[in-house]
């Protein structure tokens, strides 16, 4: 079952996902202490707020 909620909630995460690939992308081929090794706490933020989102998907299918 989905709905329109479901749907966006689903786009998002979708972006989210794609946006800490990147960051991953970039940690991964970054020396110790560049700027890269920077984005470790975006990264551990980026997380949450795909659980968050995660979570919200989960309370829009319980309410099907």
């Amino acid at each position: 079952m989905s709905n329109a909620h479901i749907d966006d909630l689903i786009l998002m995460r979708d972006l989210l996902v794609e946006d800490r690939r990147g960051k991953v992308k970039v940690m991964l081929t970054s020396r110790p202490g560049s700027i890269g090794s920077q984005f470790h706490d975006n990264l551990v933020r980026l997380q949450a707020a795909i659980s968050a989102v995660d979570d919200a998907i989960a309370d829009e299918r319980a309410l099907l």
